[in-house]
């Protein structure tokens, strides 16, 4: 039961980044927050369900304005046990306000919580602050945020390959890319990951996300086109210049052993030796894989790029014609992998949708053949983020109208929406509502994998018409947003209690992480459990800490980056 109330004086909207004490106007009396209500920080769409949990037992609770207005109340359900958090957790709804404004909940006992918006314009707001975040990370140029600015690093290391034990001088720059979060690497296959995420929403939605505001400097943006669009371009440029002769992309460019500089060295003073990549089948599949879906996609923005970048998709085909079997030479220290059919599959996928020419279809029908069913599940393993490539293609050719199998069709969706019916209940049984298994809290990128799965619900939404599968994903955004046992925001400078010490190298410059940056989540990894908790850690979704050091939870990365992007268009142009 709840009850919405009349608002006597106008609500006093505030700034989206809160303080943690704000004004009783009325009374003239602080009102102090406490981190035991957990809140979506950032706030909630007008009509989109809204609620926040709390661990401890109340039976009532009030959301009131900033001027300590009552403007809703209503009853708290629960409790429901969260075996992740080792929580008895009780949920309050408050769905029914529908009024824009900040407010915060307030608890019997004078308990109240961070502040929190509502409005349709939320999503927005984080969709433009996270790819920011990305922006920050870039590689090999000027970067201009006002926290985090530092002159062009990292240049023309891409001129020495090594290969087997040997340096070869090939004359390329290399300049470009992302730095991929606490490390100066740079990784074609994380690259690809994260340009593939952020072009999704622009297909799924032509057109909206073109007036979408900006953080950039207008020189700093591609033809006056909006931020998301710039980046994209800045990751593809990168990786068009890690293309060889013969079509082959090379892994990226990094150090030969695992080698970094002191944590807080600035990208222009890093003195390691970066060494370019040779080329490998498996990120010359995923980069062909992203250039054919950038020609479709780009096509509406740059016909010419478009063209561009369907020749070096055309590039990449030849390469793997060429090389049949799996290639992955001893090289740099950088990201890899050790076989490539799944990612020849998400190839062959984007041509045959780019072009509807059959060959590549023939290729597609081939590769899923090999599988062991029509939705396999992702290996689990630290690396787990950098392993659903396979979901995405699988994903992508059920979306093709003209030419498909329509009886491959029907059984990869039948298998998704099983396997997507089990994060469902997954969620449900869990007071938090996360997706994650017991598995999935022994990896690092809780955070990227449960934002992997939420895109994947909201796919199986849009394959299915389901809204339950939509609903869960957006759980799973709130969560990230604060709707957890910590009460944290896991994305640096947003809501009132966000990340603030992300293992992120360059944060030293001005000892401030820049806006927007996602981190990895908490996590029962067996190294970090030994080294922060000595073997008695507290329960995984509490299993975290925000310091720099801490690597294994607090670290962001582009492809998780890829992943915030693409889901905060999403549920902003949402209807």
């Amino acid at each position: 039961m709840c009850k919405i109330l009349k608002l006597k004086s106008p609500i006093i909207v505030a700034p989206l980044f809160c303080i943690l004490i704000f004004v009783n106007v009325a009374h003239g009396q602080e009102l102090k927050s406490e981190n035991k209500i957990f809140i979506n920080q950032l706030g909630y769409k007008v009509a989109e369900r809204k609620v926040f949990k709390i661990a401890e037992p109340y039976d009532s609770f009030q959301i009131v304005n900033l001027e300590d207005k009552v403007v809703f109340e209503g009853r708290l359900t629960g409790p429901k046990h969260d075996q992740y958090a080792d929580d008895d957790v009780w949920e309050g709804d408050f769905s029914n306000l529908r009024i824009p404004g900040v407010y915060v909940v307030r608890l019997p006992g004078n308990l109240y919580s961070w502040k929190f918006e509502i409005s349709d314009d939320v999503y927005e707001k984080l969709f433009t602050m996270v790819t920011h975040g990305l922006y920050a990370s870039r590689c090999g140029y000027e970067v201009k945020d006002k926290a985090f600015k530092h002159p062009p690093c990292h240049l023309n290391q891409g001129d020495t390959m090594y290969l087997d034990g040997k340096k070869f001088y090939v004359g390329m720059k290399g300049n470009g890319g992302w730095h991929d979060g606490g490390d100066y690497w740079r990784s074609s296959m994380s690259a690809v990951q994260t340009i593939s995420r952020m072009l999704w929403p622009l297909e799924m939605f032509p057109g909206k996300l073109d007036m979408m505001p900006s953080l950039l400097f207008p020189e700093e943006r591609w033809d006056g086109n909006t931020d998301i669009l710039s980046e994209i371009k800045w990751g593809l440029d990168w990786l068009f210049q890690l293309q060889f002769k013969d079509g082959g992309v090379s892994t990226g460019i990094s150090p030969i052993i695992f080698e970094m500089p002191p944590m807080g060295t600035p990208p222009q003073d890093d003195y390691v030796s970066h060494y370019l990549g040779a080329a490998n089948s498996s990120h010359t599949a995923k980069a062909g894989a992203v250039f054919a879906k950038a020609a479709r996609i780009l096509k509406r923005y740059d016909v010419y790029y478009a063209k561009q970048c369907y020749q070096n998709a055309l590039q990449c085909w030849k390469f793997l014609e060429q090389h049949p079997k799996m290639v992955n030479p001893v090289t740099i220290r950088v990201y890899g992998r050790n076989s490539d059919d799944q990612d020849r599959l998400w190839f062959a996928v984007e041509m045959f949708r780019t072009t509807g020419e059959n060959k590549y279809h023939e290729e597609f029908i081939s590769q899923y053949n090999k599988l062991e069913n029509p939705y396999p599940k992702p290996p689990v393993s630290t690396q787990t983020i950098r392993s659903y490539n396979l979901h995405e293609a699988l994903i992508n050719y059920c979306l093709i109208e003209n030419g498909a199998n329509k009886k491959i069709q029907k059984e990869i969706v039948e298998q998704l929406t099983k396997e997507n019916d089990l994060l469902v209940s997954i969620s449900d049984n869990e007071g938090y509502g996360s997706v994650l298994n017991e598995e999935n809290w022994k990896e690092r990128h809780t955070i990227g994998n449960s934002l992997q799965m939420a895109w994947e619900l909201v796919m199986a939404y849009e394959l299915t018409g389901n809204k339950v599968y939509q609903d869960i994903a957006r759980r799973q955004m709130q969560i990230v947003l604060g709707v957890n046992p910590l009460g944290k925001v896991f994305i640096t400078e947003v809501g009132s209690n966000p990340i603030k010490n992300p293992h992120y190298r360059p944060i030293g410059i001005n000892n401030q992480a820049p806006i927007g940056l996602t981190v990895k989540g908490p996590t029962h990894d067996k190294q970090f459990i030994k080294v922060r908790f000595e073997n008695n850690p507290p329960a995984p979704f509490k299993s975290y800490v925000d310091e720099v050091v801490a690597h294994q939870c607090n670290e962001p990365d582009i492809e998780v980056q890829g992943h915030l992007i693409g889901l905060a268009a999403y549920f902003h142009l949402l209807k």
